[in-house]
């Protein structure tokens, strides 16, 4: 049973904006291709999150991620990781508010009117709300949540499968290969779970490792099946947040049900990712829950507010290169933790041959993220 829970902020933190986007982008660089960088990106994310689990099962405390790289690897690599860890959340946010917002609007304007701009900040404000009532909030949430927009999810791509023409996928264009890599990445971008999954397992914490492989399986195979199915309908014409290019074929019937899907499977991302940077704040500079809750979210949407608008730039670059930087902050942290003299090896699972690839990955990501 604590298994089934521990998995609820796993896929609250990866499941989000990343898998409307990665039918656009796979459509862009071809079937084959983007389902390859699906997967290698599933990969790298795996590992990730498989660092900052024995990290975080090898440490005391309540520390968040910048706090535990802080400890481990010194100031200068935790003022780092701090850096990149605010960008990457902030910007996901940002992303988040843009999309749910998104659909919010295909969803309730039918009904109600109104532009997309008052339903993206309808849907900041009502997700400031459910992160002012703590983490046993946000813990119900996902409760009741996660498990209808997964089956959602499904369904939608039931219903997608009859229509799906195999030319589909062959062909396209190999173009915009990076930014594929960059939104795939964000897609399996969920660390900021590890610290709440370990705390969910209590006495059953040394189980983390297997839990977090079995989710990031699970979370894989949806975006697989979820792709496809978008794909093998819409082909190159394929939207953004793929639920527009849907509605071409299935009327607005079908738009309207997408987009309270989207929204469900949205609104729960963002304020898990909004609680774990309230819970850094908190637990990594000693600030109250209030005062991290304004900075959670007082900073995205100024930053919304300011005019950004291409949400697929925005998780590009908050994958490439948010994604990449935190991943070489973790890394560092995880080797400085092993070559200390005090550690318990066994401790540390990950060889040292599979760090080393996976920085080469994220480095190079990041190169090509900002060329």
């Amino acid at each position: 049973m604590n298994t089934i829970k521990a998995l609820r902020p796993l896929f609250g933190s990866v499941i989000g904006v990343g898998l409307f986007g990665l039918p656009y982008i796979v459509a862009q660089v071809g079937f084959g291709v983007g389902v390859f960088v699906l997967l290698f990106s599933g990969v790298l994310g795996t590992v990730m999150m498989l660092l900052y689990a024995d990290i975080a099962l090898y440490t005391k405390g309540h520390a968040r991620f910048v706090g535990l790289v802080r400890e481990h690897a010194g100031p200068v690599v935790g003022f780092v990781a701090a850096v990149a860890f605010f960008g990457s959340l902030y910007g996901a946010i940002v992303a988040y508010i843009l999309v749910g917002g998104t659909f919010a609007h295909i969803a309730l304007s039918p009904f109600f009117g109104g532009t997309i701009l008052f339903y993206r900040v309808l849907f900041f404000l009502v997700s400031a709300i459910g992160v002012l009532g703590g983490a046993l909030t946000v813990a119900k949430l996902q409760k009741y949540f996660i498990g209808v927009y997964v089956l959602l999810i499904v369904v939608l791509a039931a219903i997608a499968v009859p229509s799906i023409d195999v030319q589909h996928f062959f062909g396209g264009y190999v173009h915009q290969l990076w930014t594929a890599f960059g939104v795939a990445l964000f897609a399996f971008i969920g660390f900021g779970a590890i610290p709440e999954m370990r705390d969910i397992l209590g006495r059953e914490r040394y189980a983390l490792r297997r839990v977090v492989l079995i989710g990031m399986a699970l979370v894989f195979l949806l975006y697989l099946v979820f792709v496809a199915a978008v794909v093998g309908v819409t082909g190159s014409a394929t939207s953004p947040e793929a639920l527009r290019g849907l509605a071409a074929f299935f009327g607005n019937t079908f738009l309207f049900f997408g987009g309270a899907v989207g929204l469900c499977t949205v609104f729960v991302a963002t304020i898990t990712q909004t609680l774990t940077v309230t819970n850094t704040w908190v637990y990594d500079y000693r600030v109250r829950y209030l005062v991290g809750c304004a900075l959670a979210l007082g900073i995205p949407l100024f930053i919304f507010l300011f005019g950004v608008s291409d949400y697929i730039h925005v998780i590009a670059v908050t994958g490439g290169v948010g994604g990449g930087v935190t991943g070489l902050c973790c890394i560092t942290a995880y080797e400085k933790l092993r070559a200390h003299p005090t550690t318990a090896k066994r401790m540390l699972a990950i060889p040292q041959w599979v760090v080393f690839l996976t920085a080469c990955a994220f480095l190079a990501n990041i190169v090509f993220a900002v060329w």
